[in-house]
């Protein structure tokens, strides 16, 4: 009898330590996944981050400035806005010759898109903060979370000063 219980416990004892392995295994797979998401998440960021200041940095005078939105007139005459359009950012160009205007969307899960002028005392320059967040609900997949990346970018807009307020 004594040789029976020998047998049966060293059977549950290994059975233990192979359930106790496959659940470190579907650990380490449910963070790569996450690991994967949120990577995949902050490069959509830093390009979304990326796409604005390419069209930001030629600006030469605002026609709106929100803390959401964004609409000047740049280098080349054009009107262009900068806005959020659900999970899209949405840049709409408006031509001076009267041709039709451009709208281009991109999709990169946006939560959050903000824009903050940032003042530089005794400068005839400005900063312009532009606040990115990205996300992704991970409801479909194996996690029980939202999965969320940012980027923050200040770009330097020359011969531009914004007028403090007191």
């Amino acid at each position: 009898m004594s040789v029976l219980l020998d047998i049966a416990l060293a059977i549950v004892i290994a059975g233990i330590i192979i359930v106790m392995l496959l659940n470190i295994q579907l650990g380490m797979v449910e963070s790569n996944i996450e690991n994967r998401m949120t990577q995949s998440l902050q490069g959509l960021a830093n390009v979304t981050v990326d796409l604005i200041q390419e069209d930001v940095k030629r600006l030469v005078s605002f026609d709106a400035l929100t803390d959401s939105t964004i609409k000047f007139i740049n280098t080349d005459d054009e009107i262009v806005t900068i806005e959020r359009s659900g999970n899209s950012i949405r840049i709409l160009r408006e031509f001076s010759d009267g041709s039709d205007p451009i709208e281009r969307r991109e999709s990169v899960y946006l939560e959050s898109l903000q824009f903050e002028p940032v003042n530089l005392p005794n400068a005839a320059n400005a900063l312009l903060r532009i606040r990115v967040a990205t996300g992704m609900d991970t409801e479909d997949t194996q996690l029980d979370n939202i999965v969320r990346a940012f980027a923050q970018r200040d770009v330097l807009l020359r011969n531009l000063y914004f007028v403090q307020e007191d």
